[in-house]
């Protein structure tokens, strides 16, 4: 028995069986109809845009100093200068372009070995799931920014570095909810039928099993995409994201937060904004996913 010939009710991911067409519409319109879908599309694609085009925005040098060091906000520098008299708006809207890039990067790394993983335990069960089951324990016992910062110290602060230590911090977690949606998975009948085929356990996990719990990998995806901006700025907070002088809003955020009791607050406090911004859009739009699929 093909995926196809699956009962809808019985598929968890938009797009199996032979309603798919319906499911996705009706998904697409639950998603519509939801204000703050509306609303964190609109913050995610000002950020894309700031990402992809930060020059169409007119402002200063991100990179330059000058002399105008420490002034607030004005016409001529929107939101003010910082200790090196650089254009902090130029630097904000500079500063989305490698929070967008590395982070997606890092959760997309991560929710695919995450779910490899949670679809080898969920599929096997007994002694491989006992095995990784206590690996994935033992790192998750330990605090992820702790694990990200040995991760990035051990092989150097790089774009590939931190994608990949990112990833590799959530998809443990992202193992363990793959794993419970493929134990409810793997005793259905178009399982059974497919092992009745002769087929291999890996068609099984990945043709058979995958598509029918791609919902809560979705879910989990735009979940852990705000957690791994977090996790980013805060590493390069930390010192040990992206080198300066490279826009960032962690390390500009460390850099002028001394400053603060001085009445600098804008040197601070829209980089804090940007942050805070970007992180409420995916979680509304990973709120609603989450909405969507429930409905469905």
């Amino acid at each position: 028995m093909s995926v196809e010939a699956v009962p809808v009710e019985s598929a968890g991911a938009i797009g199996v069986g032979q309603g798919a067409p319906n499911l996705r519409r009706e998904f697409l319109e639950s998603l519509v109809r939801q204000k703050t879908f509306i609303a964190g599309a609109i913050i995610l694609l000002f950020w894309i845009f700031c990402a992809i085009a930060p020059h169409a925005l007119p402002s200063h040098s991100a990179y330059t100093p000058s002399a105008n060091i420490n002034q607030g906000p004005s016409g001529s520098h929107w939101f003010g200068t910082d200790q090196l008299g650089r254009d902090m708006f130029a630097r904000v809207i500079a500063g989305a372009r490698p929070i967008l890039i590395i982070s997606p990067l890092a959760t997309l790394f991560g929710t695919i070995v995450g779910t490899i993983v949670g679809l080898t335990m969920g599929y096997f069960r007994g002694f491989v799931d006992e095995v990784i089951s206590r690996i994935v324990e033992a790192f998750l016992a330990l605090p992820l920014v702790v694990v990200g910062i040995l991760g990035v110290v051990a092989l150097g602060s790089s774009n590939l570095t931190l994608i990949v230590v990112i990833g590799i911090v959530f998809s443990p977690l992202i193992a363990r909810t793959v794993r419970a949606a493929v134990l409810l998975e793997r005793d259905l009948d178009y399982v059974s039928a497919a092992r009745l085929r002769g087929e291999t356990s890996a068609y099984i996990m990945f043709v058979e099993i995958l598509p029918n719990v791609m919902a809560p990998i979705i879910v989990e995806f735009t979940v852990r995409l705000g957690y791994a901006v977090f996790t980013l700025v805060t590493l390069s907070f930390l010192g040990f994201g992206l080198e300066p002088p490279s826009p960032n809003w962690g390390a500009d955020i460390y850099t002028n937060y001394t400053v603060v009791s001085s009445g600098y607050w804008w040197e601070v406090a829209f980089d804090a904004g940007a942050i805070a911004t970007l992180v409420i859009g995916v979680n509304m739009l990973a709120n609603s996913i989450e909405r969507a699929l429930e409905d469905g």
